[in-house]
């Protein structure tokens, strides 16, 4: 079992109430993410540390904390999705690389046994502390696309698409259509590293 960094901290607990309290110990706001992180690390991590990267450029207060919600193995049978590996092991390859990325940063990782983070969400914003901001990759809430599940919950909303547009995640299919183009801001980090120059890409 790899070394966590102290910065780190998985929750592994199926009362949502009790993700609540221990998000709460923070004392700060939290951004999230949310995914099944069932494919390779190679694929996955750059998008991820990418994506907060943003967050923490653009988003997010220099004390601000960062979540990942990721599907439980029983989430994941449940939802009918197939895996290699275990939530552990799921978690553990983009968390840790995260949160050696953002040493200054608290990172949580949560498994939530539901089929989606909508429950999850739901919870930290009746307990009074919502999501500062929630965002996705791979074309969530943006077209007509399937919605960026939880999207009502977060304070902020923002969509991240793939380089390429035939690239689909995990819960593409099953996940529901609808119009958030109110709610969402999409965001081209690919474009944005051209634009930014080489020196600090935001996805590398």
């Amino acid at each position: 079992m790899p070394k966590h960094p102290k910065n780190l901290m998985i929750i592994s607990e199926p009362r949502l109430d009790v993700i609540a309290h221990r998000l709460r110990r923070a004392r700060t706001g939290v951004h999230f993410t949310n995914g099944t992180y069932r494919d390779p690390a190679s694929l996955i991590v750059p998008t991820t540390i990418g994506g907060f990267r943003f967050i923490a450029e653009r988003v997010a207060k220099r004390h601000e904390a960062f979540a990942m919600a990721i599907n439980s193995d029983v989430s994941m049978r449940n939802a009918d999705i197939d895996t290699d590996e275990n939530q552990r092991l799921r978690a553990e390859k983009v968390l840790i690389p995260l949160a050696r990325t953002f040493p200054d940063r608290q990172v949580f990782g949560v498994h939530y046994h539901q089929e989606t983070p909508e429950q999850l969400y739901a919870e930290l914003k009746r307990q009074g502390m919502p999501p500062e901001s929630l965002h996705k990759w791979g074309g969530y809430g943006i077209d007509g696309g399937p919605i960026i599940v939880g999207a009502d919950h977060a304070k902020r909303v923002l969509a991240f698409p793939f380089e390429s547009a035939s690239d689909r995640p995990a819960f593409w299919d099953i996940t529901p259509k609808g119009d958030q183009t109110q709610k969402v801001e999409v965001v081209d980090l690919y474009q944005a590293r051209s634009r930014r120059g080489a020196a600090k890409p935001i996805i590398s």
